[in-house]
């Protein structure tokens, strides 16, 4: 676990100068860099990739955070009306986001609720009651000191292996797709997301990716846009009831 630090290193007037200039952007309709003093920060991600772990230290914010956000609350720009749209979503996440709060939890919380509230609809199959298990071996290891992330890890992709080769085997067999195992498999896919996040920040906008596409496109039938917002709300509630700082 990092050490705590405030977001936005404490500064209001730090977090005001970032909604100020993306106030600035929204009415030029220009995706322009961020000018913080003698540093020019990408948050766009449009032409240029962004420096997420340079923007996130700029900043004073957490660098899963602001990957989870921008992801939620991202636009295609195609047009001048793309443009600002893509720049509201910016300036509406990054506002959310209080000054002198405690952002190290916040992934792994939603990660948490992400895990408990999803509904895979996994049968009482044995392959499936065996998911049941290694998601909540996942959830559980987030509660503890010390969690043993990599050993449920190693289940989890044994078990991956085995319903993807079940999967493959069908699809050479029949031609199709067996809706019940591809709901299995995006349990799993979701679980391993869960996984490699809490190891490596850089991947926690996957745990979002994976639970409405699947690692292969398949979402359950999922409502993608009511699922966004959900998601949205839940970091939304995280982010405010972040702790604050002294």
């Amino acid at each position: 676990m990092n050490d705590p630090q405030k977001s936005w290193k404490g500064s209001t007037a730090l977090k005001n100068n970032v909604l100020t200039q993306l106030e600035s952007h929204y009415e030029k309709a220009a995706l322009e860099p961020l000018q913080m003093d003698a540093a020019m920060v990408e948050i766009y991600g449009w032409p240029n990739a962004i420096d997420y772990p340079f923007c996130a230290k700029v900043l004073g914010l957490q660098e899963g955070v602001l990957r989870l956000g921008f992801y939620l609350w991202e636009g295609f720009p195609e047009d001048k009306k793309g443009i600002r749209t893509l720049i509201k979503l910016r300036m509406e996440f990054l506002e959310s986001i209080p000054a002198g709060v405690d952002l190290n939890l916040v992934c792994n919380e939603f990660i948490v609720w992400r895990l408990e509230t999803a509904d895979f609809h996994l049968s009482d199959s044995r392959t499936d009651q065996l998911v049941k298990a290694l998601l909540l071996q996942t959830t559980e290891a987030f509660y503890q000191d010390l969690p043993d992330v990599h050993k449920v890890q190693a289940q989890i992709q044994r078990m991956l292996q085995e319903v993807e080769q079940v999967n493959a085997r069908l699809w050479q067999k029949e031609k199709k797709a067996d809706l019940q195992a591809s709901r299995t498999l995006n349990a799993l896919q979701n679980a391993a997301a869960a996984c490699t996040a809490f190891l490596h920040t850089a991947t926690i906008a996957d745990t979002a990716s994976i639970y409405l596409y699947g690692a292969n496109g398949f979402n359950n039938g999922r409502d993608v846009e009511a699922e966004t917002d959900n998601m949205c709300d839940k970091l939304l509630q995280l982010l405010q009831a972040a702790p604050v700082l002294k």
